[in-house]
This record gives C-alpha cells, structure tokens and sequence, in this order.
C-alpha cells in the first residue's frame, strides 16, 4: 500500500506539474501583452502625428487669415485672392509634409498601424475580403461598367485575371482603293495599349466626346487593349517579369497570328509604359514601336510628395499584415 501510495503520490505531482506549464496560459499572455503593446504604439504615433498635422493647419489658417486682412481690392479681383491663397496655402503643406520627422512619423504610424492589424487578425480578414471583392469585381461590376458610354470592344482572350479585349475586328476595319482594275485591300497595324496594373482597359476610353481609344479607331488603326483585373492577395506572388513575359507575350504573340503581323506596335500608358519597354527590350523582333504617356522614367528623379513618403515606407510590415501593397498609378 506504502509503495502504491507513493507511486500515486509521483503520477500526481508529474500531472500538476504538466498542467501548470501548458503553453495555453503562456498563449493568452502573449497575445494580449502584444496586442497591448501594438495599441501603445498605434496610441503613441497617432498622438505625435496628428500634432505635426496640427501644426501644419494652423500654419495655414495663420496664412489665410493674414492674406484676407492684407487684402485691400474689389470683390471683382476673388479669383486672384483664391490664387494668392492656394499658392501660398500649396508652399506651406508641401514644405511641412516634406520634413524629416513628419515623414518617420508617417512611416511609423502606418507600420504600427499594420502591425497592430496582423496581431488582431485585422489583415487576414481583409486578405479574405479583398479575395471576395475582387472576384466579384471581375465577374460582375466591371462587365457592367464596360458597357457605358464606351467604344465597343470585346474580350478575346482571358488568363486568370487577366483580359485581351479588341475595339474594332478585322472584317470591319479593312479599307481598300481601287487603281486602275487592281483593288488594293489595306489592313490597319494593330496596336496594343498597355496599361498601368491599378488601369481598366476604359481608363482612355471614359466618354466619346475626350475617348483617346475611340479616336485612334476612327483613325483606322486596329487596337487592343490589356486589362489586369482586380488584384487581390492570391496575386501576392506574381512579378514584373511574369507580367511581361506571361501576359503581355502571350498577348502579343496571339495577336500577331489573328492579325497575319510579323511586328505589332505598343502604347504604353503610366506604369504600363514601363512594362511595354521592358518587353520591347527582351523581345524587339516582335515589336514595330512604341509610344508611351505619362510614362515614369527615371525613379530617383520623381521627388513628388507621394515618392517621399513611399520611399520611406517600412513595406515589410504592410505586406506582412495585408498580403500585398497597391501600386497608385
């Protein structure tokens, strides 16, 4: 009994000894003290930089104040007071938002922002929810949108999310001249637009009357026109060179055989600019030109105050709490 009691007494103590060190109560304690030191900080850097914001408000009602006092002509000179007052008002914001600790704060309130976000479970949720919107997006909001006010078009290849639509077919499009009992049957060079990857294929195309799409059709040229979809965080894995040499390719290798083209020509708009360089240069013997717009060439050149605050960017907490980070242009 002795002996028995003793080895009960040993299975006891070794139970007791396990249940205080389960990682359950360790677990909890984590989580809430992270996610209380995630709200301190997020509490911290909102503190500071909305008092930088602050001062830079009153800078300008400071500003404004003073500009409506020296103010001394007829109402008939408003327009000229309105532009005294934006330039000015332009100077002080864009000095204050280029300062150095107004930028680190930014910087800082979005990565505390985003940590607080991942450790709340906040960004899978949007992750979850950006996968759902964006396929209804695709599916059924931007269909819809493609009918109104725009050139007609239609969607001749689809990859993933990514579509190749036609604004004029072939048939339609050839012209011919007669010289003598000879008729000469022209073709229109096909033409794809490239776009920027935030871009639907209607961003040149938004109403008749300032359509640039409409307008390079009715100059007889066969266009085509590329549409990335809605990305989403399934999308988070894609490069630059997958783009070009995926879609862009693919895209450009079927409309060389649907248009009898050994060579088609690119229209690079924004960032797709970029893109229709980049495949010019790994494949030039299926390119005749190229024309770009608002294209971005050198980055190190582009100081906007949006190139400021992006490039001081922690973009390892924003990927690490919503899976991906939209591009603006």
């Amino acid at each position: 009994m002795d002996r028995i009691s003793k080895t009960n007494l040993a299975s006891y103590n070794h139970y007791t000894e396990i249940k205080y060190t389960s990682p359950f109560p360790f677990f909890y304690d984590s989580f809430f003290t992270n996610t209380s030191n995630a709200y301190a900080r997020c509490f911290s850097s909102s503190i500071e930089f909305n008092r930088e914001l602050l001062y830079a408000f009153a800078e300008f009602w400071r500003m404004y104040l003073n500009t409506i006092s020296e103010y001394n002509k007829s109402w008939e000179d408003f327009a000229e007071l309105d532009k005294t007052i934006r330039s000015r008002s332009h100077k002080i914001f864009d000095s204050k938002f280029r300062e150095e600790r107004f930028v680190k704060l930014l910087s800082n309130t979005v990565a505390n922002y985003s940590e607080l976000a991942k450790i709340t479970g906040i960004g899978k949720m949007y992750q979850l929810l950006s996968n759902r919107i964006a396929q209804w997006n695709n599916d059924f909001v931007e269909p819809f949108r493609d009918i109104l006010c725009r050139t007609p078009s239609q969607k001749i290849c689809e990859l993933d999310k990514y579509s190749l639509f036609r604004y004029n077919g072939l048939a339609a499009s050839r012209t011919g001249t007669q010289q003598g009992n000879t008729q000469i049957i022209r073709t229109p060079s096909p033409v794809l637009v490239v776009y920027a990857f935030i871009n639907r294929h209607y961003i040149l195309d938004l109403l008749p009357e300032i359509s640039v799409i409409r307008s390079l059709v009715n100059q007889g040229l066969d266009i085509f026109a590329t549409d990335w979809g809605t990305p989403s965080v399934c999308d988070k894995s894609l490069t630059i060179g997958h783009f070009v040499n995926m879609y862009l390719d693919k895209s450009v290798d079927f409309i060389r055989k649907i248009t009898k083209s050994d060579k088609i020509s690119l229209f690079g708009y924004c960032w797709g600019g970029d893109l229709a360089l980049i495949y010019a240069a790994l494949h030039p013997e299926k390119v005749n030109s190229i024309v770009t717009i608002a294209t971005p060439g050198d980055f190190d050149l582009d100081n906007s105050l949006l190139s400021v605050w992006t490039r001081a960017m922690k973009e390892e907490y924003i990927l690490g709490a919503f899976g991906i980070c939209q591009a603006c242009c």
